[in-house]
C-alpha cells in the first residue's frame, strides 16, 4: 500500500508541473520519464482534447514518449508511433488507443513534427 501511495503522490506532483511543449496542441513535457505514461493517461482522460495526447520526458540522451487517444478521437496510435520512432532511430509501437516509444532526444523535434503532420486535419 505504501508503494502505491508514493506512486499516486508522485503522479499528482508531476501533474502539477507538466506543461505544454507548444501552445495550441496536445504535446506535453514532463520531468520524470517513469511517469510519462501515467501523465498521458490522466491528460487524455481528464482534459478535453480534439487530438491524441503526446507526453515526452527526457532520460539522459533518450526521450520516452507516451501517446493516448482521448474519448471521441479516432486514430491508430500504434502504427504512427512505431513508424515515427523507427524514422527517428528509436523503437516504439502499441495499439489504437495507447502507444509509446523511446527515441534519441536529438530527434524529438522530427518526431513531434511527424506527429503533428500525422494528425493535421
Amino acid at each position: 500500500w505504501e508503494a502505491t501511495r508514493r506512486h499516486h503522490l508522485a503522479v499528482i506532483g508531476a501533474i502539477k508541473t507538466v506543461h505544454p511543449a507548444q501552445e495550441g496542441n496536445a504535446v506535453y513535457e514532463c520531468e520524470d520519464a517513469t511517469l510519462a505514461s501515467d501523465i498521458a493517461d490522466v491528460l487524455a482522460r481528464d482534459r478535453v482534447h480534439k487530438a491524441p495526447v503526446l507526453v515526452y520526458a527526457r532520460s539522459g540522451e533518450d526521450c520516452r514518449i507516451s501517446a493516448r487517444l482521448p474519448t471521441g478521437v479516432t486514430a491508430d496510435l500504434g502504427l504512427l508511433v512505431r513508424d515515427l520512432a523507427a524514422a527517428c532511430g528509436g523503437n516504439g509501437g502499441g495499439h489504437h488507443t495507447r502507444a509509446g516509444a523511446t527515441i534519441p532526444c536529438d530527434r524529438l523535434g522530427a518526431f513531434v513534427k511527424g506527429w503533428q503532420e500525422g494528425f493535421a486535419a
